[in-house]
C-alpha cells in the first residue's frame, strides 16, 4: 500500500513540476493578454444573444409581412459549411504562398472592411443611441413595380397568406396591388445609426492606414456581435450538427496541417481579436500579439443565443440554458488557454469549446427531462407561425 502511495505521490509531484516549468515564463503581460481575450470573447456573446431575441422576431415579422419565407440554416447547409470553410481556408493559404501575405491582405482587406462598416454600424448604434436623440426613424426603400416581379414560390406563399386573412374586398384589393409592387430592400434607421456609420467609416480609414490592433478589435467585436445576432441558426439539432462537424474541421486543420496557423498569423485582417503579450512594457505600440479567431466566438455564440431564445419561449425571464452554456463556454476558453501555454503550441479552440457548448445544454435538458423540447425547438415554429398555429403548438408543448 505504501509503495502504491509512493508511486502516486511521485507522479503527482512530477506533474506539478511540469506544470510549474511550463508556466515559468507566464508573466504579467501574458496574463493581461489572456484576460483581455477572455473578456472580448464573452461580451459579444452576451450582447449578441440578447439582441438576437428582438432581431429574429423582427426578421420573421418582416418576412411574414412580405409573404416570403425566411432563409434559415438547414442540416444540408450545416453539412456543407465545413467544406466551404475548408475551400476558403485553402484558397487563402494558396494566395499567401503564391503572391505573399502582403498582397493577399491588400486584396481581401478592402472587402472585409466594407462588410465591417455595416457590422460596426449595427453593433454600436445602440451605444450611440444613448447620447444621440433618436425620436424620428428614417426608411430607405428599394422596390420594383411591374408585372411578374414575384417568383412562383413567392406567389404561392402570398396565396397561402391570402387564404388565412379575412375575406373582404378591401384586403383583396390591397393584396392585388402588392403583387405588382415588390420591395427588394427596406432599411429603417435612426440618427444613432448615421452617427455609428460615420464612426465606422472613420474607423475603417484608421485601420487601413495604421493596421493598429485597437482598430482591429473594434471591427472584430462589431463582426462578432452582428454575427451572433443575425446568424440564421433556428434549431438546436442543426446547431449541434454544425458544431460537431466544425469540431473535426478545427482539429484537422490545426493539428495535421500548418494551413490554419499560417493563415491566422499572416492574414492581417479584422477576422480575429488580439491583445499584446508585452503590453506592460510596450504599451499600445506592441506588435507581439495574442489572438483568438472570430469563429471561436461567433459559432459557439450563435448556439448560446439560440439557447437564450429557447429559454425565453419556455418561460419569460428564464435564462437557465443560456447561463449554463455560457459558463461552460468560459470554462472551455480557460482550458484552451491552459493547454496552449502548457504545450507551447497553437490549439484548435473548438476542440474544447464544442464539447462544452453541446454537453452543457444536453446534460441540463436530460436532468430536467426536456430533451425532446430542446431538439424540437425551432425559431421558425415560434415566430413564423400564425398566432393560431403558435397557440396550438404551445398547447401541445404543455
Amino acid at each position: 500500500m505504501s509503495d502504491s502511495e509512493g508511486v502516486v505521490e511521485g507522479v503527482v509531484n512530477a506533474t506539478v513540476e511540469e506544470v510549474v516549468d511550463a508556466f515559468a515564463h507566464y508573466d504579467e503581460g501574458s496574463m493581461m493578454a489572456d484576460a483581455a481575450l477572455f473578456i472580448m470573447a464573452v461580451l459579444p456573446i452576451i450582447f449578441g444573444s440578447w439582441r438576437s431575441i428582438d432581431s429574429i422576431r423582427a426578421l420573421f415579422a418582416e418576412a411574414k409581412k412580405k409573404g416570403e419565407k425566411l432563409e434559415l440554416m438547414t442540416s444540408s447547409d450545416a453539412l456543407a459549411f465545413p467544406l466551404y470553410a475548408s475551400c476558403t481556408l485553402l484558397g487563402l493559404y494558396g494566395l499567401i504562398k503564391m503572391i505573399g501575405p502582403e498582397y493577399t491582405t491588400m486584396l481581401l482587406t478592402s472587402y472585409i472592411i466594407l462588410m465591417g462598416v455595416g457590422s460596426v454600424t449595427i453593433a454600436y448604434a445602440p451605444v450611440f443611441s444613448m447620447i444621440v436623440p433618436c425620436k424620428n426613424k428614417f426608411t430607405l426603400t428599394f422596390s420594383e413595380e411591374g408585372e411578374d416581379v414575384f417568383s412562383e414560390e413567392e406567389r404561392k406563399l402570398k396565396k397561402e397568406k391570402e387564404s388565412k386573412e379575412e375575406d373582404n374586398k378591401e384586403d383583396k384589393k390591397e393584396d392585388k396591388a402588392e403583387l405588382e409592387h415588390k420591395e427588394h430592400f427596406n432599411l429603417e434607421f435612426t440618427n444613432a445609426h448615421l452617427v455609428a456609420l460615420l464612426f465606422s467609416i472613420f474607423l475603417a480609414a484608421v485601420y487601413l492606414i495604421t493596421k493598429h490592433w485597437v482598430a482591429n478589435n473594434i471591427f472584430g467585436l462589431g463582426f462578432a456581435i452582428a454575427g451572433i445576432q443575425f446568424l440564421p441558426l433556428s434549431e438546436f439539432k442543426v446547431a449541434a450538427l454544425l458544431l460537431t462537424l466544425l469540431f473535426f474541421y478545427d482539429i484537422f486543420w490545426v493539428f495535421y496541417t500548418d494551413v490554419m496557423v499560417t493563415v491566422a498569423r499572416n492574414f492581417d485582417a479584422p477576422i480575429k481579436v488580439t491583445f499584446p503579450r508585452d503590453f506592460p512594457t510596450a504599451g499600445f505600440g506592441s506588435e507581439k500579439l495574442a489572438l483568438l479567431g472570430l469563429g471561436d466566438i461567433v459559432l459557439p455564440g450563435a448556439v448560446i443565443a439560440l439557447l437564450l431564445r429557447f429559454d425565453q419561449t419556455r418561460r419569460k425571464g428564464s435564462y437557465v440554458y443560456f447561463a449554463t452554456t455560457l459558463v461552460a463556454y468560459m470554462l472551455g476558453l480557460l482550458v484552451t488557454g491552459f493547454v496552449m501555454h502548457y504545450y507551447k503550441h497553437a490549439q484548435p479552440a473548438l476542440l474544447y469549446l464544442v464539447p462544452a457548448c453541446l454537453l452543457a445544454p444536453l446534460l441540463l435538458a436530460a436532468v430536467k427531462g426536456e430533451l425532446s423540447l430542446l431538439f424540437g425547438y425551432s425559431d421558425e415554429r415560434e415566430h413564423g407561425d400564425s398566432s393560431e398555429d403558435k397557440a396550438e403548438t404551445t398547447k401541445k408543448t404543455k
